[in-house]
């Protein structure tokens, strides 16, 4: 990721591309799995995250179900990084200083506990 997406912009330009690609990928694998729940990780929060649960949210929304109700997307907090406001130096979520603070991104966090209580 640091190597090839150094450039915010860049990535959201290359997004912006593939929007529609990317959009009916997920809406065939939510349609196949039967979803309902959704967890994120391994991927940095304030570009690959975002960029991604944006996707799943707009999917909800083309299919007339509810977010956090019948339709929900939650981050894994202990697998998944941030970016410092340098956009190349990776950091924890509670210190991301780029675009959200930490108080915005806790209501998308589990934890992977929590995670595991839920699923087993």
């Amino acid at each position: 990721m640091q190597k090839k997406f150094t450039n915010i912009d860049l990535l959201a330009e290359l997004d912006h591309q593939a929007t529609n690609e990317i959009k009916k990928t997920m809406t065939q694998w939510i349609d196949q799995h039967d979803l309902k729940y959704i967890y994120v990780a391994g991927l940095h929060f304030n570009c690959c995250v975002m960029q991604c649960t944006s996707k799943l949210r707009e999917i909800c929304l083309d299919k007339g179900r509810q977010w956090n109700w019948d339709f929900v997307v939650r981050v894994i907090e202990d697998c998944t990084i941030s970016l410092h406001h340098t956009q190349t130096e990776p950091c924890l979520l509670e210190n991301t200083t780029l675009y959200m603070t930490y108080e915005e991104v806790k209501p998308w966090l589990i934890s992977s506990e929590e995670l595991l209580r839920n699923v087993c």
